[in-house]
């Protein structure tokens, strides 16, 4: 029972140390919740507790080795940033294989859509595109509670200004104007920048989602998407 012990116990620092963060590229947590959560709740302010325990028991749909890649990646998170992997379990209740990257509320359920190619790329890659999307799903919350504020109607006679055109985007959300869309997937990728400093994952990887053009969702959102108005 003491040999079991002590192997298990090696086999987590050697996962422990081969995914260390030695040279990250923090900003500072004050400046990412500023600009992630104004006005809201921070991830940070939620969980960070070092007594949380590791539970990877969301829905995930597909084959074996997609779900035990999922749970790897989650495990990075939990490791590495617990207040951002509470953050995605409150916002995210399925993760399910699929031929393209992308948000959906299914019923009202909120689901990540992954496709193999962002599934297996790395597992810190993975982590990755969970935590952009679990931000949509967060995005996607506030966007409801807003809708409860009744608007008050026009009097007789009052001249109704029209509503502007509601674009085609790939948020899983239709939002009214271009600025929001760009809004909604910059702060996206900036949680997801955070995430993937945290867990070690390599610079290219990192540089490659910060450097994207604000009008391509491609990088996180399976190239299948592009904003051309």
């Amino acid at each position: 029972m003491f040999l079991l012990f002590v192997i298990c116990g090696a086999v987590v620092l050697f996962f422990a140390n081969k995914y260390r963060n030695t040279n990250p590229e923090l900003s500072s947590d004050k400046e990412i919740n500023e600009a992630l959560y104004a006005g809201e709740e921070e991830p940070s302010a939620i969980a960070t507790q070092a007594d949380y325990e590791y539970d990877s028991k969301l829905k995930m749909a597909g084959s074996v080795d997609f779900q035990e890649n999922i749970t790897n990646s989650l495990q990075l998170v939990w490791i590495y940033d617990k207040a951002a992997f509470k953050f995605i379990r409150d916002n995210v209740y399925e993760i399910r294989n699929a031929n393209s990257t992308t948000f959906i509320l299914e019923n009202g359920i909120p689901i990540i859509l992954m496709s193999d190619e962002n599934a297996y790329k790395s597992l810190t890659w993975c982590a990755g595109i969970i935590a952009h999307h679990a931000f949509h799903s967060y995005a996607r919350k506030l966007k409801n509670r807003s809708k409860k504020t009744k608007e008050i109607p026009p009097l007789p006679g009052t001249k109704v200004e029209k509503k502007e055109k509601v674009y085609p985007n790939p948020l899983g959300v239709e939002y009214t104007d271009l600025n929001t869309i760009f809004e909604i997937e910059n702060k996206a990728s900036d949680f997801q920048i955070r995430v993937l400093e945290r867990i070690g994952t390599p610079k290219s990887e990192i540089k490659y989602v910060r450097n994207r053009d604000p009008r391509d969702f491609s990088i996180s959102h399976d190239g299948a998407y592009s904003v051309n108005p």
